[in-house]
């Protein structure tokens, strides 16, 4: 029992040299990003639990009309996981690790929303300076602990803003989508009625909000009872469906037996069918 006892407690000890070995060369993103360059490495398992950190070198040159942004927190989509699992469109599912795929030819990065604080600008970059809070998206990966960008690409944060920046690094891809599809593709009117399905999401509240800042009609959709009980209080919306099942296309007939004019659909197979009914 003695010797078991102390093997234990030699193993431990072990343990912790070990783990204090590790904290000294492993990247803490919180801690390390004012001292290092480092991003996120998607492995060639593509497993989420075998996400590292990595160094990277930081470009020397900033191209005009460039920023260098230090990035406090990133905005998480499901596209990020497709593409880390190698799932999505586009992405090599049995890739190398990207730590060894070139820059230009890198298909595994993830992230598209970001806040951060401006550290460098472009030779001809006049509208941001260093020491700017900005925001903005993009489709080159944002989870790094520096960023290059084009500055049509970000937007200043006021200095009296009331969201976190937490909550606000989940919203540009929302805000846009939903600006982009209801605004600039379908014209949407104030005439008009919209089905939104699955409208707790964040794509599914800020169309509620686009829709009802120019008067549209909404209908809504959700899969619990809890979500719609939210989008009723919370939004006053008065037609809340069940988004689990067919059931919402009867329950539209019924209040509008012409149908609706636009639909925001994030259902598939058989369900998608039937609200195109």
């Amino acid at each position: 029992h003695l010797t078991w006892h102390y093997e234990m407690l030699q193993k431990s000890a072990d343990d912790e040299q070990e783990k204090s070995k590790l904290e000294q060369i492993s990247i803490i993103p919180k801690r390390d990003a004012d001292e290092k360059a480092f991003r996120i490495c998607v492995p060639q398992s593509r497993f989420l639990s075998e996400l590292t950190w990595i160094e990277e070198d930081r470009e020397k040159e900033l191209l005009p009309d460039m920023v260098e942004v230090r990035v406090h927190c990133v905005g998480i989509n499901f596209r990020d996981v497709l593409k880390s699992r190698g799932l999505y469109p586009h992405t090599r599912p049995f890739a190398q690790s990207d730590e060894n795929q070139p820059k230009l030819d890198r298909d595994t990065e993830p992230g598209s929303d970001f806040v951060g604080t401006i550290v460098r600008v472009g030779p001809k970059t006049t509208s941001f300076q260093v020491g700017d809070h900005v925001v903005g998206v993009t489709g080159d990966g944002t989870y790094h602990s520096h960023i290059m960008i084009n500055s049509q690409l970000i937007i200043r944060i006021p200095s009296a803003f009331p969201l976190t920046d937490e909550q606000l690094c989940g919203l540009p891809c929302p805000i846009l989508t939903v600006i982009y599809s209801l605004k600039y593709r379908v014209h949407l009117q104030s005439d008009q009625t919209v089905l939104i399905h699955a409208a707790t999401g964040a794509a599914g509240q800020m169309c509620i909000q686009y829709c009802q800042y120019i008067g549209a009609r909404v209908i809504a959709t959700a899969g619990t009872e809890e979500k719609r009980r939210f989008l009723r209080e919370y939004y006053g919306i008065e037609h809340v469906f069940n988004s689990r099942d067919a059931s919402f296309v009867n329950d539209i007939r019924q209040i509008l037996p012409q149908g609706v004019d636009v639909i925001v659909n994030s259902l598939s197979g058989n369900l998608l069918k039937e609200s195109i009914k």
